[in-house]
């Protein structure tokens, strides 16, 4: 009996082991540790954020929808740090004993606004990304030079070559190509203006502060623009109020006595709609003569120059920008004696100018359809001076209107791409020139002297235009356009244009381009220069418009090489 009693207590005491290895296996301090992370302001559940132990860092966790999370306590110690980490929240450290089982609770506080992150880099000055030859000049650069106005913005650029056409009255013109700034077509905002009767000037009508980028496109551009612009285009993108600065004061003041002063402000009416007031001012008043030869160096000048531009964004499709502008400046050279009184003995030339414009864009694109849209562009001109150079007189004045409709959408997919649209412009130019000393012929009637010293034209072109686009995605795009107008002097005009684009490598981009456009010009207004000398001008009343075909290409590493334009 003895025996057997002994060998049933160790049997008991074996099972008795057994069980207590399970026991010793869940005590507390080798448990999971659970919990929930929640948003201390708002009360609620916060998902993603991360639990680690500090003293043990491999082991981290992340808490699921509900804020729920579970993690395994470190292999020693009595008590633990548990850290909390949540993007825009203050983390928060935990003592979790080694014997607690309670279910923990964090509530995080939210951290102060995260700072703005800027990722900066230079834009390459010729995009590889537009099927025409177009180099970009951003504000960036326009702040290498003291841009005082769009003539002096192309000072450290190759591209575009500013010259001097009157040394008396100061007027500056651009090239493109080789060939004079009436054959490039100047937009603002992607619309025609300051062209005509302000050609000569009109570098100076934009002030620097005014430009966010400008656009210049050697060679044919896009017939939505219009006929002209025969040797490229210059498009100048103004200030955007819904982006640019709030307040910029700009001032500027060199040893001439010639000072410029620029203001631009902006401001948010509301969620869709913002504006932006752009102010300019320049005056030069001290008669400059160094190298003493009894001519002004600068003509004096004073502009006051004002625009204010209107931007309104629904959120469902339509988009709308509004601008309105008014200009005035005065302009004296010649002699350093000279005055703008009677019988004063000098020679000297004075301009007075007035300028108001107006313009409107509005879009409407589809939900759902972002590659189709509706456009109507509206922009009106009046432009008025009146000049003296010498005895001479010259004065004139110009009143334009301008409307576009246009409609873009894709056939099948967005490679095929097309614009169509229609156009009317509206042209009244009213000029005279006397000339005193015109030695007339003794045979000349009143009503032939009369048609010689008034110049009155009015041009009314109704057209329609359409383009359309191939783009692979990988290497090639096509532009190709056409447009078709009817001129109530001259009759009907077809422009064709063409713009290719290959890729040949990933550095390597080949273009061809050609097309055909035509102008009608404005023989007084764009050889102003002339007018300074004693010649006699004779105008011809039979003008017709000049016509030309541009067609060329562009290679790596060259320079454009065009055959062309070739005026006729």
């Amino acid at each position: 009996m003895n025996s057997f009693s002994g060998r049933k207590l160790l049997a008991l005491g074996g099972f008795l082991l057994l069980l207590s290895e399970p026991a010793a296996a869940q005590t507390p301090a080798s448990l999971p540790v659970r919990g929930q992370v929640t948003d201390a302001a708002a009360t609620a559940p916060l998902p993603g954020a991360i639990v680690r132990w500090l003293e043990d860092q491999s082991g981290a966790t992340n808490t699921d929808a509900g804020g729920i999370f579970s993690i395994l306590r470190p292999a020693r110690g009595a008590s633990h740090r548990l850290i909390i980490q949540a993007l825009g929240y203050r983390p928060d450290t935990v003592i979790v004993g080694a014997t607690e089982q309670s279910f923990v609770r964090i509530a995080l506080r939210r951290s102060a606004e995260l700072g703005e992150v800027r990722v900066e880099e230079r834009a390459p000055s010729y995009s590889g990304l537009t099927p025409t030859n177009t180099q970009v000049i951003t504000s960036r650069d326009l702040t290498k030079s003291a841009c005082c106005n769009l003539a002096e913005s192309f000072e450290t650029n190759a591209a575009v070559e500013v010259s001097t056409t009157d040394a008396v009255s100061g007027a500056k013109q651009i090239q493109l190509l080789g060939l004079d700034g009436a054959y490039s077509l100047l937009t603002v905002d992607n619309l025609p203006a300051l062209r005509g009767l302000a050609t000569p000037y009109r570098l100076s009508y934009l002030a620097g502060p005014w430009i966010e980028s400008i656009d210049i496109i050697k060679g044919m551009g896009s017939v939505v623009n219009g006929y002209e612009g025969m040797a490229g285009q210059v498009n100048v993108r103004l200030q955007d109020p819904a982006k640019t600065d709030r307040l910029l004061f700009n001032a500027y003041v060199n040893d001439l006595g010639k000072f410029d002063l620029n203001l631009n402000l902006s401001a948010p009416v509301s969620k869709k709609l913002s504006t932006a007031l752009l102010l300019h001012s320049d005056h030069l008043s001290r008669r400059v003569d160094r190298n003493k030869d009894g001519f002004l160096d600068l003509p004096l000048a004073t502009q006051y120059n004002v625009f204010n531009k209107w931007k309104y964004q629904s959120g469902n499709g339509i988009v709308s920008e509004l601008g309105l502008g008014a200009l005035r400046e005065t302009r004296q050279g010649g002699q350093v004696g000279f005055r703008e009184e009677a019988g004063n003995p000098y020679y000297g030339t004075s301009l007075a100018t007035d300028r108001y414009t107006g313009y409107s864009k509005t879009s409407y694109t589809w939900p759902g359809r972002p590659y189709q849209s509706l456009g109507l562009m509206l922009t009106a001109t009046d432009h008025a001076f009146d000049s003296q150079y010498g005895r001479r007189t010259y004065d004139g004045r110009q009143r334009t209107g301008l409307a576009t409709l246009l409609f873009q959408s894709v056939l099948g997919n967005t490679a095929h791409t097309y614009r169509v649209g229609l156009s009317y412009l509206h042209d009244n130019y009213r000029e005279v020139l006397l000339q005193p000393d015109y030695a007339s012929a003794p045979s000349e009637t009143p009503a032939q002297r009369y048609q010689r010293e008034n110049r009155i034209r009015q041009e009314r072109v109704p057209g329609a235009f359409a383009e359309y686009t191939y783009q692979n995605a990988r290497n090639l795009t096509v532009v190709g356009g056409l447009r078709l107008d009817r001129h109530n002097l001259y009759g009907w005009f077809l422009t064709p244009r063409l713009n290719i684009k290959y890729d040949a490598t990933k550095n390597t981009v080949l273009r061809l381009a050609g097309g055909s456009g035509f102008r009608t010009a404005n023989p007084i207004a764009e050889n102003t220069g002339m007018l300074v000398s004693s010649r006699d001008f004779v105008v011809s009343n039979n003008l017709r418009p000049e016509q030309a075909w541009n067609v060329g290409a562009v290679l790596p590493n060259t320079s454009p090489c065009l055959a062309g334009p070739l005026p006729s």
